[in-house]
């Protein structure tokens, strides 16, 4: 896939994420313009509240995910993709269990870490729990991402774009994330895995070489 098409892919899908509680904030103002009622004006800034919350969440964490934080060549301490991935799943439907070494990983592995965090989540449709783990050895650093609940699933886009070519005709907005860690993943030589396994489990898999 072209780097415009990935871009386009990618820009269309942080705008769909972000459309919610955008549209939930400016619900919010229009309340406050409309109504006198005490309660329902405490309702409303609660709701701003919540949904300004969850945009700039969302915006931290696409950041760190997507973005070019600390630099396309630098590292990313890791203490800081955590709370962007609890920050990201604040609202209790993903029990988060993050467990790597403390320390800092070059920015494209953590690209991969934060989106494997993402596309976990969505598997969990009726929610569950998701174990993050990353174990950096003397010749290889590997990371898993596992999410185990009740219909965990992947979209069949997104694991064609993690391990098949996706033809761009074929893809969506959903499999862009899949399909950006896919170029990463080729530009510093990790190797994914994509695995629908028994319970209702997931595991995506990452092995990058030092």
């Amino acid at each position: 896939m072209r780097g415009f098409e990935l871009a386009a892919l990618l820009s269309s899908r942080i705008c769909h994420d972000l459309v919610s509680p955008i549209s939930a904030l400016s619900n919010g103002v229009e309340m406050l313009g409309m109504e006198d009622d005490e309660a329902i004006r405490r309702e409303a800034l609660s709701l701003m509240e919540m949904s300004a919350d969850q945009a700039a969440n969302r915006l931290r964490f696409f950041r760190l995910a997507f973005g070019a934080a600390g630099g396309l060549s630098g590292t990313v301490d890791l203490t800081a993709a955590q709370q962007a991935a609890r920050n990201m799943y604040a609202d209790g439907k993903v029990r988060l269990i993050w467990r790597p070494a403390e320390g800092e990983l070059p920015k494209p592995l953590v690209n991969i870490i934060l989106t494997f965090v993402l596309l976990a989540g969505e598997a969990l449709i009726r929610g569950g729990e998701m174990t993050v783990d990353v174990t950096p050895g003397a010749s290889l650093i590997t990371v898993e991402v596992t999410s185990t609940g009740t219909g965990a699933r992947l979209k069949e886009q997104v694991v064609r774009a993690l391990t098949d070519d996706l033809p761009p005709l074929d893809a969506d907005a959903a499999a862009a994330p899949a399909l950006f860690i896919r170029q990463v993943a080729a530009e510093i030589g990790a190797t994914l895995t994509c695995e629908q396994q028994p319970e209702n489990r997931i595991r995506l898999g990452a092995h990058v070489k030092r």
